[in-house]
């Protein structure tokens, strides 16, 4: 599975690590329902920058390790910062990041302005609990539980979350309706596929540093043993959550006359300037 050739959008795909492989690190998504491409910046490896040059694009990333420096033009000026490993973002139109590693996944080019898909966001690192563990926010299936560390900027947009598996998971296998690309930062599990060539089932260990792409209607599932836990950063190109410009908490909660502004279309202002 460690490929360096861009690999078919059917396939499900790992990367050993972005920390030295960074330049293998290669997925067009273009064929999914959802475009998305993936890549990687690893300051040991051939790749040690990443500059996304689409003033159209929007990008959500993971620092893995190290000391990522970000920056910007913002105005006619830079605007630089400092990300440390465990730190996220998501960043409309052109940026520059290097130092450390870590993996990106970028939409771009789309109808909708990009600063409509993200908006410019940083958090980290993922928090533990008071057992040093990262527990997500959000009941899962199976056990595991999921944070959302970047929502969706619309209803059905991109976000970035956080899954987390605790020992002892054999998951209930699954497909998405859309792409994930994902990075393990902690803990070692494994990946249950079902080849769509073959029908046949394949273990793909995970390790910390790796990156993974898992392709639309594959049918997949992740275990782990009874010594480790695993945590994944995942990306979605979609959602079935998020606001919209009738159900958001501004327009929710404007009352007139003890009633929700939500469900007064004549004093909604209409959409067109998106």
């Amino acid at each position: 599975f460690g490929v360096s050739e861009m690999p078919s959008p059917e396939q499900f795909m790992t990367w050993d690590s972005a920390d030295t492989l960074a330049h293998k690190i290669q997925f067009d998504g273009t064929r999914d329902p959802y475009p998305y491409f993936v890549s990687a910046w690893g300051s040991s490896s051939e790749s040690p920058v990443v500059d996304v040059d689409d003033c159209k694009a929007a990008t959500f990333g993971y620092v893995y390790s190290g000391k990522a420096h970000f920056s910007r033009e913002i105005g006619g000026s830079t605007l630089t910062m400092t990300l440390v490993g465990g730190m996220y973002f998501s960043c409309p139109g052109k940026f520059r990041i290097n130092g450390g590693s870590g993996f990106i996944a970028t939409v771009k080019k789309n109808a909708l302005d990009c600063r409509i898909k993200c908006s410019f966001t940083m958090g980290g690192p993922i928090e533990k609990n008071e057992n040093g563990e990262h527990v997500g926010n959000l009941a899962y299936i199976d056990g595991c539980s999921d944070s959302i560390l970047i929502h969706p900027t619309l209803y059905g947009y991109p976000c970035l979350n956080h899954l987390h598996f605790p020992k002892n998971v054999q998951q209930t296998r699954h497909t998405h309706p859309s792409g994930r690309a994902g990075m393990v930062f902690q803990g070692e599990g494994t990946c249950v596929i079902v080849s769509h060539k073959t029908n046949e089932t394949i273990r793909v260990p995970l390790r910390p540093g790796m990156v993974f792409v898992i392709p639309k209607d594959a049918e997949h599932a992740f275990e782990t043993n009874g010594s480790q836990t695993l945590d994944v950063v995942a990306f979605h190109p979609d959602s079935d959550c998020g606001p919209t410009n009738t159900n958001h908490p501004m327009v929710n909660r404007t009352i007139v006359g003890g009633v929700s502004a939500s469900i007064l279309p004549s004093i909604q202002t209409k959409p067109s300037f998106q």
